[in-house]
Formats: structure tokens, C-alpha cells, sequence
């Protein structure tokens, strides 16, 4: 069979259409997969298009066409005593079933593989054939139905009768309830069987299937009435009583590892109802010592809850536990199967909660792994470089504005001391000069003082142009540099706290701090506050300005009041 296959498979691959391709690689895994790998396309069969179904039915149907024909590896009947034969012809013929749909001919092709008067060891290949039928969920299969329905085995004739009953058969109703009842175990685990398949919406059929549960018997019939109890449909009202008796298994077998495998059914069960009701009993699985416990656990709860409702009651509980119980609360996330939608949640989630937050968000999602995780810590780090680089940045700004009006205020100081010492350099040069020309007059500096007190008017006048055109300009220069250097110092201050605050708003959200809107008033508020001083500052400066009382200059003012009473002795005529 194999060779067949494989045969069939690589042949015209490259005139293959994209559904035809994928329906080939699923057949090959009907054909030749492992249990796992079967049952997980029984899953994928819900997601798959009609192209797919379509051209998988049409690869079944034509194999088991060629195989069934003489020399073919079904032609024989007894050949499916061969384990692996019987279980490959019983997906084959199970998902044919499932893939029924009106007008096909899906319905006469199984039963025509498995009719149930074929002699031998047939009946777990009839019982898969009618399971595919009953999951296609079709009405108007009474009469299909009724041909197994006195079939030899209760797996296959409680099955057909299941199939009945939930189409309004009263007496296959009837016929299930006793069965499931009997004290017959095996006439009792058959009809757990057939519930599994096609569970009837019935209450003394589910109340019985809980109570079996509630027994918890380590045996087939706890097994199959846990996975008959996620087969009650969710929006029934039996749902309700289907999964308090999954949580009650769950919670009294915990300590049980003899009944994990038990558990994990019980888990996959809750995830199925969507019982809201279990929450706190997933939560409480997730740190279990069992990866198996672990992963259906996460994945219910995620179908309960949704992705990113289950990653922030999974942070909750991670919150004060220590670093290996939050790092199993990261073993738990990993199982979810939307892991962009776990990543997402965690990054939101370490920028709009607390310090705590933050922190355990960040163990988790670096826990997590896996290319979103890593693109979301990738993000984070890139936004904290970029920060970085404005402050830097920022800074460099600052310290070169600092610079430039040091530069300035020394050469407004060195303007002012040149003309200073302009000014002593001509006094001397004029005393110099009056010495000079009483040597030349007199031959001594007798009469120099006479020349100098002669002078007086001169020197009166020279005052007068030095007030005029040394000591204003002088004084003018003072001030605009003091002027300038005073608005500089506001401007300055205003931009360092304008600077800060804005660095504690934007460390404040890098942090993980909630923003609310009392926090954004804070920060406006001191914004506005270093504002109005400034902008009081700079109109103080300006009106003391105006008043010639600004810094130096008041003090020169001064200066030169204490000196005025000299300066009018030095104007007054000398009596001989």
C-alpha cells in the first residue's frame, strides 16, 4: 500500500493546484501517519476549504476503488485482521464520512466498504463508517442508520441507535437510556462509545454520564463518558451540569498521577463547553508538573477566556510568585496556539501596568520566546536606544547653548575692561603730558600744580566727553550684556526644567506606569508652572531694565553718586 501511494503521489506534482496538493499530503497521513498525526487532521478538517474537502474526498474515494479490486491490499476480507490495516481502512472510511455533503456520493461509497452484512471482523471499520456519517451531522439518515441497528455488536448497533435517537426516534431514546444504565459494562460502554459520536441532548443520559464521571472508576468508562461530556452541545442547558462534573473530576485527581491521562481529557472537555465556571481550575492546572496537564489546561483556558483575557489572568497569578513559579506561568503561555496574540498582550500589558507589572511581563514574555516575543523585546529595547539618544542628544544641546553664552559674557566682559582701561590709559596719558609741559615752561614741576589746577576747565571738559563718549556707551554695553546674560539664564533654567519634566514623562511611560488623565494635568501643570516664572523672570529683568537698577549697573549708579561731591570739588576755580 505504501508503495502505491507514494507512487500516486510524486506523479504530475508539478500540474498540481494548491487544494490538490495540500488534499495529498493529507491522505498521506490518513494513509501512513501516526495516531497523533491523525487525529490532528481530524481537527484540521474544520479549517480546511471546500477545494480541499473536495479533492481529499476524490483521493480517498479512488484508493479505496483500486485497493478493493482483485489483487488489491482490500480485496481480501481477512486481510483487516491486520491491526494496521483495519485502523487505516477505518480512517479512510471515517473521513470519507465526515466529508459527506449533498449530491456527493460520499454516503454510498462507505457504505458500500463497510456493509454490515460483511462477515468477519468488521466491526470497528462499520463502527468509524458510521462515526464519519454521524459527524457530518446531515438529517434524513434514518434509513442508513436502521440498517445497523440490528447489527451483531453493541459498538456499531447503539451507535446507529444514538444516530436515531437525535433524530427523534423514541424508541432508540429509549433503547440508549437503558443501555447506559445496565450494570452490563460492556452494553454500557458501548453506548459511552456512541455518545462520544453523537451525543443525544438528553437529561437522564448526561445525568448518568456525570455520575459515571463523578465515580471516577480507573476504567474504559470513565475514559469515554469524560469524552462524551464535551460532546453535550455548549449552548445546551445540560452543558452546565456536563462541566461541573469535568471539574469535579479535575480538582478530586489532581494529586493522581495514575489519572493524569484522565485529567487531560477533562481539561480538553472544558476548553470544548466553554465553561466560564472553570476558570479557577484551569488557572490552577497550569503549574502542574505534567507538560501534558500543562498544555490542555492553557488551551482550554484560552478558548474560554479568548488569547489576550487568559494572558492577563495568567499574569495576575503570576504576580508575587517567585521566579521559578512565574517561569512555569511562561510554560503555560507557550502552549497557547495564538502566540502573536500572547506577545501583543504582554508588550501592552508591561507598558500600561504597574512597576510589578512590568517586571513580571518581562520574564514572561522573554519565557515565552519564539519570533514574537522577540520582536516585542526587540521593539522595547530599540525604544529605550532611541531615548537614550534623545537625552544624549538633548543634553549636547544644552551644555553648547551653555557654552555660547559664556563665550558671550566674556566678550561683553572683555569690551567692558578695554574700555576701562582705554580710559585709565588716557588719564595717564594726560597727566603725563601736564608734567611734561610744566618742564618745558618752568624747568621743574614746581608750577606743575598750578598747570593742573590751570587745567581744571580742561579737565572739566574732558569729563564732559568722557561722560559723553566713553562712560554711556561703556555703561549701555554693561547693561545689554548683563541684560542678555540675565535672559539667558532664565531661558536656560526653563529649558533644563522644561527638560526634566519631560524626561519623567517619558521614563514614566517607558516604565510601565498607567498614564490617566490626572497625570497628564500634573505634568501640564508643571510645565506651565516653570513657564509663568520664566515668562515673570524675564518681565522683571526687563522693567529693572527700564529703571537702570539691573545688576552692575545699579551698582555703578551707586558708584557714582558716592563720587559726585568730588567730581564737582575738581570742577570748582582754585582761589590764589
Amino acid at each position: 500500500m505504501d508503495q502505491s501511494v507514494s507512487s500516486v503521489g510524486s506523479s504530475g506534482r508539478s500540474s498540481e493546484t494548491a487544494p490538490v496538493a495540500q488534499a495529498e499530503t493529507l491522505f498521506n497521513l490518513l494513509l501512513a501517519g501516526c495516531e497523533a498525526w491523525r487525529n490532528q487532521l481530524d481537527r484540521e478538517l474544520n479549517r480546511a476549504t471546500a477545494e480541499v474537502k473536495d479533492a481529499l474526498r476524490s483521493r480517498i474515494h479512488g484508493y479505496l476503488e483500486k485497493q478493493t479490486q482483485p489483487g488489491g491490499a482490500l480485496a481480501d476480507d481477512k486481510v483487516v485482521s491486520n491491526r494496521k490495516v483495519e485502523s487505516t481502512l477505518s480512517w479512510m472510511l471515517y473521513v470519507s464520512g465526515r466529508l459527506c455533503a449533498d449530491g456527493n456520493d460520499s454516503a454510498s461509497v462507505v457504505l458500500k466498504h463497510a456493509d454490515p452484512k460483511k462477515e468477519g471482523p468488521w466491526e470497528w471499520v462499520q463502527y468509524w463508517a458510521l462515526a464519519g456519517l454521524a459527524r457530518a451531522r446531515r438529517t434524513g439518515w434514518q434509513d442508513i442508520a436502521r440498517r445497523y441497528a440490528d447489527h451483531e455488536h453493541w459498538i456499531v448497533k447503539l451507535l446507529a441507535k444514538a444516530m436515531l435517537a437525535r433524530e427523534g426516534d423514541t424508541r432508540a431514546l429509549q433503547d440508549i437510556r437503558t443501555s447506559i444504565s445496565t450494570e452490563n459494562s460492556v452494553e454500557c460502554w458501548a453506548a459511552l462509545r456512541a455518545m462520544r459520536v453523537c451525543c443525544v441532548e438528553d437529561e437522564k443520559i448526561v445525568t448518568r454520564i456525570c455520575e459515571i464521571i463523578r465515580l471516577g472508576n480507573n476504567s474504559d468508562l470513565t475514559y469515554d463518558a469524560l469524552k462524551a461530556a464535551y460532546h453535550v452541545e455548549r449552548t445546551s442547558p445540560l452543558a452546565s451540569d456536563a462541566a461541573l462534573a469535568l471539574i469535579d473530576f479535575v480538582q478530586k485527581w489532581r494529586d493522581f498521577t495514575g489519572r493524569d491521562a484522565m485529567r487531560a481529557i477533562a481539561l480538553l472537555g472544558l476548553g470544548k463547553l466553554k465553561a466560564a465556571t472553570a476558570e479557577p481550575t484551569l488557572l490552577a492546572q497550569l503549574t502542574d508538573s505534567n507538560p501534558t496537564i500543562v498544555r490542555e489546561a492553557a488551551r482550554s483556558l484560552e478558548s474560554v477566556l479568548g488569547s489576550s483575557v487568559a494572558v492577563r489572568r495568567v499574569l495576575e497569578k503570576a504576580l508575587g510568585e517567585d521566579d521559578e513559579t512565574v517561569k512555569a506561568y511562561a510554560d503555560a503561555l507557550r502552549q497557547l496556539e495564538n502566540r502573536t496574540a500572547v506577545a501583543t498582550a504582554l508588550s501592552e500589558l508591561m507598558v500600561s501596568g504597574s512597576a510589578e507589572h512590568q517586571k513580571c511581563c518581562y520574564i514572561l514574555l522573554s519565557e515565552v520566546g519564539g519570533a514574537e516575543a522577540l520582536q516585542k523585546l526587540r521593539m522595547r529595547n530599540d525604544l529605550m536606544s532611541q531615548y537614550q539618544s534623545f537625552l544624549k542628544s538633548t543634553e549636547d544641546k544644552i551644555e553648547t547653548l551653555f557654552d555660547k553664552s559664556l563665550t558671550e559674557a566674556q566678550r561683553g566682559f572683555r569690551m567692558a575692561l578695554s574700555m576701562d582701561l582705554a580710559v585709565f590709559l588716557v588719564g595717564l596719558s594726560l597727566l603725563i603730558a601736564s608734567a611734561v609741559l610744566a618742564l618745558f615752561k618752568q624747568g621743574n614741576l614746581s608750577g606743575w600744580a598750578g598747570i593742573s589746577a590751570g587745567t581744571g576747565g580742561a579737565a572739566g571738559i574732558l569729563g564732559t566727553l568722557y561722560g559723553l563718549f566713553v562712560a554711556k556707551p561703556r555703561e549701555q554695553v554693561a547693561r545689554a550684556v548683563n541684560h542678555l546674560m540675565s535672559l539667558k539664564v532664565v531661558f536656560l533654567a526653563y529649558l533644563r526644567q522644561l527638560f526634566q519634566s519631560d524626561q519623567a514623562y517619558v521614563r514614566y511611560i517607558l516604565e510601565g506606569t498607567t498614564v490617566s488623565p490626572e497625570d497628564l494635568d500634573r505634568f501640564a501643570q508643571r510645565i506651565a508652572s516653570g513657564m509663568n516664572t520664566a515668562i515673570e523672570s524675564i518681565a522683571r529683568l526687563n522693567s529693572n531694565a527700564e529703571n537702570g537698577t539691573s545688576g552692575v549697573v545699579q551698582r555703578q549708579n551707586s558708584e557714582q553718586r558716592e563720587m559726585q561731591p568730588v567730581q564737582n570739588a575738581a570742577m570748582m576755580p582754585i582761589n590764589d
